[in-house]
């Protein structure tokens, strides 16, 4: 499978009981040549036992939050299929 991960945008609410600056979407593009797909990942709260702070956070750790998230065959074949075509919106020119 060669199916790339980009994550797009990690949106935060800045106080969750104790917690400062805490990830709670994960908004990423799954990619696959010329086709892609984007999609969103609502995390669970954390408690303070499994919180990574904002500053901490890897690029390889989010990419890992999607992959235990997702279900990657599912993704992979909507990926190769031909009959998937990414279309400009026709407002757009």
């Amino acid at each position: 499978m060669n199916i790339e991960y980009k994550i797009v945008n990690l949106v935060c609410v800045e106080k969750i009981n104790d917690l400062k600056n805490v990830i709670i979407e994960v908004q990423y593009e799954l990619k696959n040549g010329n086709k892609s797909l984007f999609e969103t990942i609502k995390l669970q709260n954390p408690d303070n036992s499994n919180f990574i702070s904002f500053e901490d956070i890897t690029e390889e750790l989010v990419i890992d939050w999607i992959k235990e998230s997702i279900d990657i065959e599912f993704y992979y074949q909507f990926l190769n299929d031909e009959l998937i075509i990414t279309k400009t919106l026709p407002w757009i020119k």
